[in-house]
């Protein structure tokens, strides 16, 4: 009997990286293989950027070793803050003839150059207008350095890089909840937090987060919207005031009326926040859930529910599974 090769998910982020493998059975289910974490030494990686890949890959390549993932398949993810991501509305061409379109608009918008930058299309939905066929798209690019840095660092952990994935994306895999519903994903960590706004399992805004009021330390928020710019996010913790809790409150609100104004579609009313991790702080789930009036979830914890654990797993295993191990899950659900 062939054995089936597990389902490796590979998260690089928050000064850890984070392996979860899975097996998907004939049924549709899926079993948690096992999942581990190492330290990234200081220097290797910086605010979730690679200075050393080949580095990382050595560090990891112990671990995966040991666990018996060497040469394993395994899928990864850029970090959501490097990701540029915007909707856009093109003519209603064949699919082909819209990446050849779309590489050439980039030009006008995408803040990176166009040569040195990976993008990738998604169409969402078709229609005609008085103008003729369109096609509205989901756009996503990042810088090719960072994709050949990931892909190398798995390399040197004798892992095969089979599918780049976006943060947001498979965070909201783990989470597995209804995707008609409109959700709030906030990405929680010390380096690099954002929010996401999923409407019908798309992602329509994202922008960066600021957390450093946790450590009493407020400063301005930018965002990064998918949408057509029009202006800034409102400068959450130092426009308002108040302890840190008010202030992502306040960032979320902001993000949320900033998304509503340039929606064509009209106001975003988000039925539930999806929390990526909560940094280990206490309360914070009941916190949000208070002050946005909304119901907060846990993608990790989510995940777990709907998955096959180990008999053997302890409490503060499935503790850490459930904080720490959403992304990792999403990318491992991801084959």
């Amino acid at each position: 009997m062939i054995k089936r090769q597990p389902h490796i998910g590979l998260d690089f982020g928050n000064g850890k990286a984070r392996l979860a493998w899975v097996q998907k059975k004939r049924r549709g289910e899926t079993r948690l293989l096992g999942f581990q974490s190492i330290e990234i030494p200081t220097g290797l990686m910086e605010m979730g950027i690679m200075m050393d890949p080949v580095g990382i890959g050595t560090e990891l390549k112990q671990c995966v070793q040991e666990m018996n993932l060497a040469g394993g398949k395994v899928a990864v993810a850029v970090p959501g803050p490097q990701v540029y991501m915007r909707r856009l509305t093109m003519p209603g061409l064949k699919r082909e003839e819209l990446r050849r379109a779309v590489y050439f608009q980039a030009y006008e918008f995408l803040p990176i150059p166009v040569e040195d930058a990976v993008m990738d299309i998604f169409p969402l939905r078709r229609y005609q207008d008085s103008q003729g066929k369109k096609v509205e798209l989901f756009f996503a690019a990042v810088r090719r350095q960072q994709v050949d840095d990931v892909v190398q660092a798995c390399t040197s952990a004798r892992l095969k890089p089979v599918v780049m994935d976006m943060e947001p994306l498979a965070v909201q895999r783990a989470w597995g909840g209804d995707s008609v519903r409109t959700i709030i994903m906030l990405h929680i960590c010390a380096a690099n937090p954002y929010l996401t706004l999923f409407t019908q399992g798309v992602p329509i805004y994202h922008c960066s987060l600021n957390l450093e009021e946790f450590s009493d330390a407020p400063s301005s928020t930018r965002g990064n919207p998918l949408l057509p710019t029009g202006g800034e996010i409102a400068e959450g913790y130092e426009r308002h005031g108040g302890g840190p809790m008010d202030g992502l409150i306040h960032q979320v609100k902001d993000a949320i009326a900033y998304c509503s104004r340039h929606n064509s579609d009209g106001p975003v009313r988000p039925e539930v926040v999806v929390l990526d991790g909560s940094m280990g702080r206490p309360g914070l789930e009941a916190g949000l859930a208070q002050g946005l009036d909304i119901p907060v979830e846990l993608a990790g914890r989510q995940a777990a529910g709907r998955i096959e654990l180990p008999d053997s797993m302890t409490g503060p295993q499935r503790n850490e599974l459930e904080q720490e191990f959403a992304l990792a899950l999403g990318l491992a659900m991801r084959r």
